[in-house]
């Protein structure tokens, strides 16, 4: 019965909060063209600032680089590789045999969610470690044959 208050009076005060324009902001009524009065709210200023900090926080990022190659040094498409720290993230090469990630900076380990067809290991390692420092790595397969 308390909990059923509880989420009875939540929703009263989101409805009351949205039918009065949401939480206070700075408003300024303005007179349009046409002679009619307008009002504007600061709350294109307040997205633009949010914005802003989201950008500010991807500043912090690393990018990371994980070149996929053949034994000739031709770049390997459409190969399906992750990072890993304490989550996967996973990502795929492009046309240039490259995947990029944008992390923060730290020790992570790749690995291939799958091998690309027709190749396989070209080491017996199958995971692979950023060193200290390191943002870009190029793995190596080889043809199954």
């Amino acid at each position: 019965m308390k909990k059923l208050m509880l989420v009875m009076l939540t929703a009263a005060v989101t409805l009351g909060i949205c039918a009065c324009g949401g939480a206070a902001s700075d408003e300024t009524d303005v007179t349009n063209d046409t002679g009619k009065n307008e009002q504007i709210t600061s709350e294109t200023e307040a997205a633009s600032a949010d914005a802003a900090t989201d950008e500010t926080e991807d500043n912090d990022n690393v990018v990371y680089k994980v070149n996929v190659v053949d034994e000739e040094q031709n770049p390997i498409l459409n190969a399906m590789v992750q990072m890993c720290k304490d989550t996967c993230m996973p990502g795929s090469t492009g046309t240039t045999g490259t995947a990029e990630f944008s992390l923060p900076e730290d020790t992570y380990k790749v690995s291939f969610m799958t091998l690309p067809d027709g190749y396989t290991y070209s080491t017996d390692e199958e995971e692979f470690y950023f060193e200290d420092g390191e943002t870009e790595m190029t793995i190596v397969l080889k043809s199954a044959e």
